[in-house]
This record gives structure tokens, sequence and C-alpha cells, in this order.
């Protein structure tokens, strides 16, 4: 079952002044953004070869009163999702996005709660090939 960590997460309550943040402070550069019903992400590369994990800046839209963000998101790219899927729900998560729910490639992914409240994203080791063409790139 191999997998690799894509990603991860941090929910931010001002997207404009955490990309200047990071871009400053760790040297990310932004490479796509996603614009969806629930929320909107920026995520932040090296710009070097060796590369590294994703920085995956989210700002959630209709929170409830007094509810910033999620603790944080990870994204996983696995070589089976619906398996993946079944164990976490086995464990007791609660999904956020079914397997197959959206639409395009959207539809390969799944995002499940994890026991802390944790953002869990898994999506299949296919699209790691062609994840710079999803989303807008900047």
């Amino acid at each position: 079952m191999p997998s690799t960590l894509g990603g991860i997460g941090l929910g931010v309550t001002d997207m404009a002044k955490s990309v200047s943040f990071y871009t400053k402070i760790l040297g990310y550069r932004p490479t796509q953004t996603f614009d969806v019903e629930a929320f909107t992400e920026t995520v932040l590369s090296f710009p070097h070869k060796q590369g590294g994990t994703a920085l995956i800046l989210m700002q959630y839209k209709n929170r409830p009163e007094g509810v910033k963000n999620p603790p944080g998101k990870f994204v996983w790219y696995v070589e089976d999702v619906k398996e993946v899927v079944d164990r976490c729900k086995g464990e007791g998560c609660e999904m956020q996005l079914e397997l197959g729910a959206g639409e395009g490639w959207v539809s390969k992914i799944a995002i499940a709660i994890g026991l802390d409240g944790e953002v869990l994203e898994f999506m299949p080791l296919s699209l790691l090939k062609g994840a710079g063409s999803l989303g807008t790139k900047i």
C-alpha cells in the first residue's frame, strides 16, 4: 500500500496575510489556488528542485460563529482511495466528501474528519503526476 504525504493544510483566517507570511519567512511560493463552495485554498511550494511537502493554506467560508478554522489538513496520495476510506470509516472517521461525490478529478478523492477534528484528504497516486494541472495556477 504505497503512499506519500503530499501536503499539510493549515486553517487561516486571512489568506493574503498568511500567503505573505509563509513566502517571506520560509521561502514558499504560491503555485495553485482552489475556490470551492466550502473553502478557498492556496497551495505553497518550495521553488528548489528538492521540493518538499506542500503547505496548503485553507480559509473556510460560512464558518459557525466563534469557529476560526479546523485544526489542520493532511493530504495523502495513496494507491487505493476506497481501501483507505473504508479503513478510516472503520476507525470512526466521519466523511466530509465521499469518494465519487465530486465532479471531474474531485470524484477521485475523499475527505474525512479525523478523530481530533483534523481534515484527512486522500487522493490517488495517479493524480500526483498531474497535481500541477489541478486548481488555478498562480
